[in-house]
């Protein structure tokens, strides 16, 4: 297959080969007892997993990478006024998310965090995706720790942690290709951290757990919105299936300080972009709570949307070995094998989740299902674990179940195909971002707005040029006759498929015409 062949061509694939020695050292480790090298591995392997596809695109992403790339990078000037286009010079809607000034569609955390990254490295891809890299390695580890807790069993853990870190939706999530990138693994981190940090809880009750369940649910609404609450219907449950008594009104108000502290880490953004931007914030918010009762951007299906999305989420064995796992872990629940509380936990988690945006929730989308994916990974480990247990004395039969499930949910065809370099359109998009990046360096000082990209590209090239006033269409005649007026120059690509340069363009005195062609 020719697209397998420039798949393994691609010069970043020594991080693809490093991840996976990571990960069998990890093992090797793991089975020496060395669990906190095995762990520091296991990280390193998912570091470099989410490197290898941070880096297989030198571009921006359509869908919605460019949009967080672009008002990231705006925010290291200014970040607590989001915007998409910093200086618009022509009537815009401000309700309308792809092409307005103010940008409040999403919660700023994840937008926080790759401004800090680009004021560090510099406006680059790898930079706007580096905290996605480095926030889906700790998921890895974090769904160890959950696993461990689960299941008994590093090694099962361990299963469960490394199909986290091969999951090719996942992955794809960091590389941007995945539609919300950033935002949803920003979200899950924090989702997956408050689960963490309560199960923790659960065996200590020490009360900077019940600080840390706060922060990181805090700071998943900050992300998000309140689904990044879940984990308190999980201890929730827990406290009336369990607690009673003085213990049980402990813990209902242990749960309340981790609710408060959430609401100190949510809440102040919400009230001061309802102070400083009203009519944005109002209509974000209203568009939000219009996702649960209407289908919103034609994103619709049935209650089986995402049943039929399993094997995207964890490839073919995933029917079979999710329910075999849950069972698994229902029958290792009444043996004592684990904690019930964190079972409790998980299954309330993952199964509202999917009860919420299957049954509820009108608008149908790939990620909003991506919190339950890690617990759905343990699941499966539960399943291989019990199959393991049945087939001790075969052990290259449930081995090859093991690999074969690994293998499924990496899915490196289908990498090699999303990321071919012979993908129709991937080699103009290619083409025109290495135009965009040389586009400051090639106008007069004086030129400070540009005309004439390819529609939607003139957010990839304001976030590689600094001070850019960057228009994927041509302004109005009356636009045009206004900057004449005020004797504004400006730069105009030249004439590229159905992109057009008027003659009024061609005659404007100041006009500056960029010898590069755009595809």
């Amino acid at each position: 297959m020719p697209e397998v062949m420039q798949f393994f061509n691609l010069p970043h694939l020594w991080l693809c080969l490093a991840a996976i020695g990571c990960a069998l050292g990890s093992y090797m480790l793991l089975r020496a007892t060395k669990e906190r090298l095995a762990l520091l591995l296991l990280w390193l392997a998912a570091f470099f997993m989410g490197s290898f596809m941070a880096l297989l695109d030198p571009f921006l992403h359509n869908w919605d990478e460019r949009f967080h790339a672009l008002v990231a990078k705006n925010m290291v000037a200014a970040p607590f006024k989001p915007m998409l286009r910093v200086n618009p010079i022509i009537a815009y809607d401000k309700f309308d998310w792809c092409c307005n000034h103010i940008w409040l569609h999403k919660q700023p955390l994840f937008l926080w965090q790759m401004a800090l990254s680009i004021k560090l490295f510099g406006a680059s891809e790898f930079s706007a995706r580096l905290p996605s890299v480095v926030m889906g390695a700790f998921m890895v580890v974090l769904v160890y720790g959950i696993a461990k807790m689960a299941l008994g069993s590093l090694r099962a853990a361990f299963f469960a942690a490394v199909l986290m870190s091969f999951c090719n939706y996942h992955l794809e999530l960091i590389s941007g290709y995945n539609g919300t990138d950033h935002n949803n693994i920003a979200f899950v981190f924090y989702v997956l951290a408050s689960l963490w940090a309560y199960l923790r809880y659960t065996s200590n009750k020490k009360l900077s757990f019940v600080l840390l369940v706060g922060i990181f649910a805090g700071c998943a609404v900050l992300n998000k919105w309140l689904v990044g609450l879940v984990v308190y219907s999980a201890w929730g449950i827990n406290i009336i299936l369990g607690a009673r008594g003085s213990e049980g009104r402990k813990e209902a108000l242990h749960l309340l300080l981790a609710l408060v502290t959430s609401c100190a880490i949510f809440l102040p953004w919400q009230f001061y972009i309802f102070h400083a931007f009203p009519q944005e914030a109002a209509y974000e918010f209203a568009f939000n709570s219009r996702h649960i009762t209407e289908v919103i951007e034609g994103h619709k299906g049935s209650i089986f949307f995402y049943g039929r999305m399993l094997p995207v989420y964890f490839g073919w064995l995933a029917p079979i070995l999710i329910p075999y796992g849950c069972y698994r872990l229902c029958v290792a629940g009444r043996s004592g094998a684990a904690n019930k509380k964190v079972k409790v936990a998980l299954f309330v988690i993952a199964g509202l989740i999917t009860v919420f945006f299957s049954l509820v929730v009108k608008t149908k989308w790939p990620p909003y299902l991506f919190p339950a994916v890690p617990i759905g990974f343990i699941f499966i480990a539960a399943g291989v674990q019990g199959i393991k247990r049945k087939l001790e004395g075969m052990p290259f039969i449930w081995g090859a179940i093991a690999l074969g499930c690994l293998a499924l949910l990496f899915n490196p065809l289908r990498i090699a195909q999303q990321h071919n370099p012979g993908i129709p359109g991937r080699a103009a998009r290619v083409h025109n971002t290495a135009i965009y990046k040389q586009l400051n360096g090639m106008l007069p000082a004086n030129v400070k707005l540009v005309l004439n990209t390819n529609s939607f590209e003139d957010l990839d090239a304001m976030f590689y040029n600094s001070g850019l006033n960057i228009y994927s269409w041509m302004l109005t005649p009356a636009a045009i006759d206004s900057l004449e007026r005020a004797k504004v120059p400006f730069a105009v690509f030249k004439a590229h498929g159905q992109y057009g340069v008027p003659e009024n363009v061609m005659k404007y005195p100041l006009v500056y015409m960029i010898d590069k062609d755009l595809e």
